[in-house]
């Protein structure tokens, strides 16, 4: 059993995609802390970014590829240069859907794909708590078929007209942005600590995926244990740091979450 799909089919994921559009400088959004994980994709040009809250709230660049997504709604600003004025982003994103034209001139330096993703199931999974407030990936980084970086060119591409399946395709596809977004964070910062830490790391890796695939057959802390591969007090420690709660706890945790689903 895949735990990490397993997780993601119960938070039963869903993209939304709000618009492609471009904008000329200076421009700028802020964008309110809300329950969707919100998502950015600059197709082409340069952008700037800053977080509402943190220990450092300063600008950070975004580059022409470049894929920015808020896994649990933090607040935060996107604009052409730090001197440009805000506008609600809510306000933004209704005029575009709507057909009003924004941020219009002939300075064109930013081209965006902006949209949600909800998490129709539960919310306390430690999946969720144990990711960042904002993830960046880089168009910098190696490309492969599959990654974040081929999928939001995708998705550029299948808002580039109007065909039968189109909205369907486009949630797919940024359904699909939202797992390999997970995947290049971390492969690029390889987590020491919670749960994806715990999802790689290849003892406790094999005990979540027994947990996840063994619903029928009670977990003991001895058989977990021995899946791992560890004394029963070495697992014990190693999987309440890395998750975050012990061994029986999460695996009832997860029985009950599933019977919820049922």
């Amino acid at each position: 059993m895949d735990a990490l799909t397993d997780i993601l089919r119960q938070l039963r994921l869903k993209g939304t995609v709000y618009f492609r559009h471009r904008f000329a400088r200076p421009w700028g959004m802020r964008v309110g802390a809300g329950p969707c994980a919100q998502f950015h994709i600059l197709v082409r040009g340069h952008a700037i970014w800053r977080p509402h809250a943190g220990v450092a709230i300063e600008a950070h660049e975004l580059s022409s590829g470049d894929v920015l997504v808020f896994p649990r709604g933090a607040g935060h600003d996107l604009m052409s240069d730090s001197t440009a004025p805000l506008s609600d982003g809510r306000e933004v994103v209704t005029a575009i859907v709507n057909g009003t034209r924004q941020f219009d001139g002939h300075e064109v330096s930013a081209e965006l794909i902006c949209g949600h993703f909800e998490y129709a199931g539960s919310e306390s999974h430690p999946l969720l708590t144990s990711l960042p407030d904002s993830i960046h990936v880089a168009a910098t980084m190696a490309e492969r078929p599959g990654s974040a970086l081929s999928l939001a060119s995708l998705l550029a591409d299948e808002l580039g007209g109007e065909a039968p399946g189109d909205e369907l395709v486009r949630e797919r596809l940024a359904e699909a942005l939202f797992v390999q977004v997970i995947r290049a964070y971390v492969q690029e910062r390889r987590p020491e600590t919670g749960f994806l830490a715990a999802l790689h790391d290849p003892r406790i890796g094999r005990a979540l995926s027994h947990i996840h695939g063994s619903l029928d057959t009670p977990s003991t802390l001895a058989g977990l244990a021995e899946v791992a591969g560890m004394s029963r007090s070495t697992f014990a420690d190693r999987f309440r740091l890395l998750v975050g709660a012990t061994p029986m706890a999460y695996a009832e945790y997860w029985r009950l979450s599933q019977a919820r689903e049922e």
